[in-house]
C-alpha cells in the first residue's frame, strides 16, 4: 500500500503546483485599463501593469493619453505612476509636454516630482527655454522652505553660473514680453517682487523696454501716479485701471495725487487710490498728526474686544491697539481708515451692514462679504456672493468683488456664526493671507451681541486695528 500510494501524492502535489505556478505567470488582462490605471484605491503595482497593458495596446488613444494627462497634474496619485506617465508623454511628445508643463506645472504639490522634471531638463538638455518654467515654478509661494532653500534657485545657478538669480529673473521678464507671453511675464515680476528691494524693482521698471502691455501699465502707474505694483494682482489691478472705459477716472487720480507733497507721495499704493479721491481737500490737506489725532479721537470713544482667536488660530494675542501700530502706519494708511471710519458713521451703511450679517448668521454654508466705497459724494456697503459655498468660516470672492475692489475703500466678510460671537473678534491667519497677498484694505466685522458688531481694519504686513464697535 505505501508503494502505491506514494506515487499517487506525489503526482497531486505535482499538479497542484503546476497549477499555482501557472496562475501566478499568467499576466492579470484587464478589461478597461484605462480605468484602472486612474483607479485612486487600487494598489501602485495594479495600476501600473493597468497602464503598461493599455501603452501595448493602445498607445496612441485619447483615453490613454487624457489618462496620462490625469495622472501627471491631477492631485493624489502615486509619485511612481505621476513619472511613469511624464516619462510616456514625453516619448508621445515632447514640446506638446514642455508647452503643457510651462502652463500647469505650478498645480504640481509633490516636491519628488517637480525635482524629477527637474532632473528630465538637465538630462534632455532643455537649456535656457526651460528657464521661464523655472521661474514660473519659483513664483509659488511656498511654505516651509526657506527662501535660500528653494531647489529653482540651485537649478537656474546651475543653467545660468555667470548671473544673479534677479537677473536671471529680470531677463525673463524682458524676453517674456518680447514673446507676447504675458504668463510668464507676470510671474517673473511677482517673484521679482518677492526677492528684490524696493529700489532694485524701480530700476527694472526703468531698464524694461516699454513693448507690452503691462510693462506699459506700469510705467504710467510709477509716472502718473507715484505708484509701483510688486506682484502679479497689482499687475492685475493696474490693468483694470488702465482699460479705456476707466479713463476718466485714471485721469482724476493722476490730478489728485499731483495736489500731494513728496512726503504724502512717498508710500502711495494702489489701495490708497481710492480713499485718496474719496477724500475732500480738506481732508488731504492734514497732516500725520492730525491724521492721527482724528483716529484717536474716534477709537478711544469706543468699546473694544481685543483678544480673540482666530478660526485658523495663532493669532489669539495679536495687537490690536491702534498705538501698536501708529508707528507703522504711513500717511496714507491714515487717511484710508480716516475714511473708513468716516463710512462707518453712516446710518445708510452699518444698516446694510446688520442686514447681511443677520443673513449671515442664518446661513451655514459660507461667510458674506463685500466692498466699502464711496461713489458720488455717498458711502455706502456691497454685498457679493460667494464663488463658491464651502464652508461656514470662508468667504471665497468672486471675479466681480475682485473688480469693485479696485476703486473700492476695503473689503469686508462677516463672522457671524453666532450672535454672541465675542471670543472670534479679529482677522484670522487666511484673512491676513489674503490682505497681504492682494494688498486690500480690509475688515472684519464679528457679533458681539444680537445689535453690537466689532470692527476690525486689517492690512499688508499683518497690520490690525481694531477700530471699535457699531451699533444696529
Amino acid at each position: 500500500m505505501k508503494h502505491t500510494t506514494r506515487p499517487l501524492i506525489s503526482y497531486a502535489l505535482v499538479l497542484l503546483i503546476s497549477i499555482i505556478t501557472g496562475c501566478a505567470s499568467s499576466p492579470k488582462h484587464f478589461d478597461d485599463p484605462v480605468a484602472v490605471m486612474l483607479k485612486k484605491d487600487e494598489s501602485v503595482s495594479v495600476r501600473l501593469k493597468a497602464a503598461q497593458q493599455a501603452q501595448q495596446e493602445t498607445p496612441n488613444s485619447d483615453s490613454r493619453l487624457a489618462a496620462l494627462q490625469t495622472l501627471v497634474w491631477e492631485w493624489g496619485h502615486p509619485q511612481e505612476l505621476r513619472h511613469y506617465a511624464i516619462d510616456q508623454l514625453i516619448e508621445h511628445d515632447e514640446e506638446a509636454f514642455r508647452q503643457q508643463m510651462h502652463r500647469r506645472i505650478v498645480q504640481v504639490k509633490n516636491w519628488g516630482t517637480i525635482e524629477y522634471l527637474f532632473k528630465i531638463a538637465k538630462e534632455r538638455h532643455w537649456g535656457d527655454s526651460f528657464t521661464p518654467t523655472v521661474v514660473r515654478q519659483y513664483a509659488r509661494p511656498v511654505h516651509g522652505i526657506k527662501e535660500e532653500d528653494r531647489p529653482e534657485r540651485e537649478v537656474l545657478k546651475q543653467m545660468h553660473p555667470d548671473k544673479s538669480i534677479e537677473e536671471i529673473v529680470f531677463e525673463v521678464f524682458v524676453n517674456a514680453g518680447k514673446e507676447q507671453k504675458i504668463i510668464s511675464q507676470a510671474d517673473a515680476w511677482d517673484l521679482l517682487g518677492r526677492i528684490s528691494t524696493k529700489e532694485q524693482m524701480l530700476d527694472y521698471l526703468k531698464r524694461a523696454p516699454g513693448d507690452t502691455a503691462m510693462v506699459i501699465d506700469l510705467k504710467a502707474a510709477a509716472q502718473n501716479l507715484n505708484v509701483t505694483a510688486f506682484n502679479k494682482e497689482g499687475s492685475l489691478w493696474l490693468s483694470y485701471l488702465r482699460k479705456p472705459e476707466m479713463h476718466a477716472y485714471w485721469q482724476q487720480l493722476t490730478d489728485v495725487v499731483a495736489t500731494l507733497n513728496d512726503e504724502q507721495k512717498k508710500d502711495l499704493k494702489l489701495r490708497h487710490l481710492a480713499p485718496l479721491l474719496a477724500a475732500t481737500p480738506q481732508q488731504r490737506s492734514q497732516s500725520r498728526i492730525d491724521l492721527i489725532s482724528s483716529i484717536n479721537a474716534y477709537v478711544n470713544s469706543q468699546t473694544h474686544y481685543l483678544k480673540g482667536a482666530t478660526y485658523d488660530g495663532g493669532s489669539a494675542d495679536h495687537p490690536q491697539e491702534f498705538s501698536n501700530w501708529v508707528d507703522k502706519l504711513t500717511w496714507p494708511d491714515l487717511l484710508a481708515i480716516n475714511q473708513i471710519i468716516t463710512a462707518l458713521q453712516s446710518h445708510m451703511v452699518t444698516s446694510n451692514l446688520f442686514a447681511w450679517a443677520d443673513s449671515d448668521q442664518q446661513d451655514t454654508s459660507t461667510e458674506y462679504g463685500g466692498t466699502i466705497r464711496k461713489d458720488d459724494g455717498v458711502y455706502e456697503a456691497k454685498l457679493f456672493k460667494p464663488r463658491i459655498r464651502r464652508h461656514d468660516r470662508i468667504f471665497y470672492p468672486t471675479p466681480r468683488m475682485y473688480d469693485d475692489l479696485y476703486t473700492a475703500l476695503a473689503h469686508y466678510h462677516f463672522h457671524a456664526q453666532e450672535f454672541h460671537n465675542e471670543s472670534y473678534a479679529g482677522p484670522g491667519l487666511g484673512d491676513l493671507k489674503f490682505a497681504q497677498q492682494n494688498q486690500f484694505s480690509c475688515l472684519s466685522f464679528t457679533f458681539i451681541d444680537e445689535n453690537n458688531m466689532n470692527v476690525d481694519y486689517y492690512q499688508e504686513d499683518d497690520i490690525v486695528v481694531d477700530l471699535g464697535t457699531i451699533v444696529r
